[in-house]
């Protein structure tokens, strides 16, 4: 039996080496998961060889016993038993393992993150967090193991600006089941993270919770960088048109309440266009600066202060009656009896104020500006150092405007415009690659003016495409005009203004001219505002996208100045931007400026957009933007304006020599 009993093992061991084998790979399971079956199997087989054996033996003694039995029973069930404690103890490995495996995945996944994660229990407490959480407000671990998530939230609360909305809003999350939303932490040191707090949820049960928090300092401080800039005078940092015209409204409604009057100041720097022209535009734009810092110093009671435009500034009261009108202005005229210094320049200055009243003259922003405007010209006529309220009999600022409204109407076909050309210049190499079309009237009357004195009033009387028409026209024909005499083809700059994209004329009046003079497109930039794309932007947009299309290059003017982003690069049809002469005059001394500048031309050189620089008038200046890579620029360093005839002989230079 014994012989029998071992033959009977050995065919069990092959049975179970068989069977492991068999399982696997039949249901494609590791072998590993197919011992506790196989095992199971094999113990029972053993058992009944043993119990057969023990039968065999009773019979061959003629003995009768109920061991064989006993034996049978029991080795079945520890059979079965042992194959569940095999199978649940090897379920159970591999269930840790898992969990292991998915905690170390979950832990990377958590420190990769550039987010601030922290999750809790619905009670509040804290299970996890991440590095960046504890980075980003200053945390210890042992502060997470020792607070709940409320007294975590008191604690950061205490770091921020606006604890009580920052607390307030991630209850408010917490309590909502549905819905959440994200909400802006401003923290005290200078930063701002944005907070998104959810639920986490079990069979649409809430389980626990969590935070995160994004840092969007710096998106936040550009986003505030942008608004201040569209609000706010490049130049001086002052309150600009739009936020003038806000700022008025918000204080009438209130003086009103309060039972006060409104004074609005516009006030003008005398002889300002002398000092310009005499000491350049980087003088100009310093003392424009001075200006502001001092009347923003030395008037204190002021409630705001701007800059309209040029060298007009705006200066609002709150008063108790008109008696106190004249005492302010005279504030004002004694800010200019202390003399300007401006690079070693000294420079006595003075104005000439007008004023107008709310509610008494208008309760309207505009209507304020407009009126106070007609009042300074009245000052003006009087002299310096002098102040005039609005009064309704002022009718000759409406002469004014309709002489030089008739005047415009004969300018034309009397021949009184002219153009003055400014060359535009490749910074690496100083190339003259091209010029730029300026507008000039010679006024019978007048004189000799400048756009900023006419094209308002021609743009209110409707004259203003009519005008941009002959501009294009004479440029395009003077062009010509310079090739028949021999010189190489270059690019013009011709600015238009919004109404010549009414019903899209702009493209048949453009090619009618090009194909006229024989100038090709490729030659011709226009170049227009951004107020001219918002005013009209689907309708430019398709006459911009029909010029490109033929060749013409577009290029958008004054850029930084009103409301310039990326989305105009993005979804406006624009070849070409060109950078803002207050930018240009202060990147010597203003670190904030230049930043924008290099931002812009980065800006527009991942758009393939070039960049043009308006107003370089120093050796600084020029050096700072070639080694910004800027590819073009203009301004006095290069050459003023000049008539055709002097800027034929410039371009005949071909390259411009920098002065040694």
């Amino acid at each position: 039996m014994a012989v029998h009993t071992a033959f009977g093992f050995v065919l069990i061991a092959l049975s179970l080496i068989s069977a492991i084998g068999y399982f696997s790979k039949v249901h494609k399971i590791k072998l590993a998961q197919a011992i506790p079956i196989t095992v199971t199997i094999g113990i029972f087989l053993i058992n009944g060889l043993l119990v057969l054996s023990i039968k065999e033996e009773a019979l061959s003694n003629k003995v009768e016993s109920n061991l064989a039995n006993l034996l049978f029973f029991a080795g079945s069930i520890f059979s079965i038993l042992f194959g569940l404690i095999l199978f649940y103890a090897q379920k159970f490995n591999s269930l840790s393992r898992k969990e292991k495996e998915l905690s170390t995945l979950l832990h990377e996944t958590l420190e990769a993150t550039e987010d601030g994660i922290l999750a809790t229990s619905k009670k509040g407490k804290i299970l996890i967090y991440n590095q960046r959480f504890l980075t980003m407000w200053n945390v210890s671990e042992a502060q997470c193991k020792e607070l709940n998530l409320y007294q975590l939230i008191d604690y950061l609360a205490d770091k921020l600006n606006n604890p009580q909305s920052f607390k307030e809003n991630i209850y408010a999350d917490f309590a909502n089941h549905h819905n959440h939303h994200e909400s802006i932490a401003s923290l005290k040191v200078d930063g701002f993270y944005q907070v998104s707090a959810r639920h986490q949820l079990s069979n649409d049960q809430i389980v626990g919770y969590v935070l995160t928090f994004t840092d969007i300092t710096q998106s936040k401080k550009l986003e505030q960088e942008i608004i201040h800039h569209k609000s706010h005078d490049a130049l001086t940092g002052l309150a600009n048109k739009m936020a003038l015209i806000h700022g008025i409204q918000i204080l009438v409604r209130h003086a009103l309440v309060r039972e006060k009057l409104v004074s609005v100041f516009l006030l003008d720097i005398g002889r300002f266009a002398r000092i310009n022209d005499t000491y350049g535009q980087t003088v100009g734009d310093l003392l424009l600066k001075n200006i502001a810092l001092r009347i923003t110093q030395e008037v204190p009671d002021a409630e705001l202060i701007g800059r309209l435009v040029s060298d007009v500034f705006v200066v609002v009261f709150i008063v108790n009656n008109t008696n106190e009108l004249e005492t302010k202005a005279n504030q004002l005229i004694a800010l200019f009896t202390k003399p300007f210094y401006c690079q070693n320049t000294k420079l006595i200055l003075t104005c000439s104020l007008g004023a107008s009243l709310a509610p008494y003259d208008s309760k309207n922003p505009e209507e304020l500006l407009r009126l106070a405007d007609i009042a300074l010209l009245q000052s003006k006529k009087i002299g310096a150092n002098h102040y005039m309220r609005y009064k309704p009999q002022y009718g000759e600022y409406v002469k004014h405007l309709l002489q030089i409204e008739n005047e415009l109407h004969t300018a034309l076909k009397n021949e009184e415009f002219v153009l003055y050309y400014q060359p535009i210049i490749e910074l690496s190499t100083f190339k003259i690659i091209g010029v730029e079309a300026l507008l000039r009237w010679y006024n019978p009357r007048l004189g000799l003016l400048l756009p900023d004195q006419f094209l308002e009033v021609a743009n209110e009387v409707g004259l203003i495409s009519d005008i941009g028409d002959w501009v294009l026209n004479r440029a395009c024909s003077q062009i010509r005009s310079w090739e028949n005499q021999g010189l190489e083809p270059i690019k013009l700059n011709v600015n238009v203004s919004s109404a010549q994209f009414k019903n899209c004329r702009i493209v048949g009046n453009v090619m009618s001219v090009l194909n006229k003079t024989q100038i090709h497109p490729h030659q011709l930039q226009i170049e227009l505002l951004e107020q001219t794309l918002i005013d009209k932007s689907n309708e430019v947009v398709y006459c911009l996208s029909a010029l490109q299309k033929k060749g013409v290059d577009v290029a958008l003017d004054d850029f930084g100045t009103g409301y310039s982003n990326v989305n105009y690069l993005k979804n406006f049809p624009v070849d070409c931007i060109k950078i803002a002469r207050p930018f240009i005059a202060d990147i010597e001394k203003n670190f904030e400026n230049k930043n924008l500048i290099i931002s812009m031309i980065q800006m527009a050189e991942s758009h393939h957009i070039t960049t043009v620089a308006e107003g370089i008038e120093t050796k600084e200046q020029l050096d700072f933007l070639r080694e910004q890579h800027c590819q073009f620029g203009q301004g006095y360093y290069f050459s003023k304006p000049m008539t055709a005839e002097e800027c034929f002989k410039f371009l005949s230079m071909k390259i411009y020599r920098p002065p040694t």
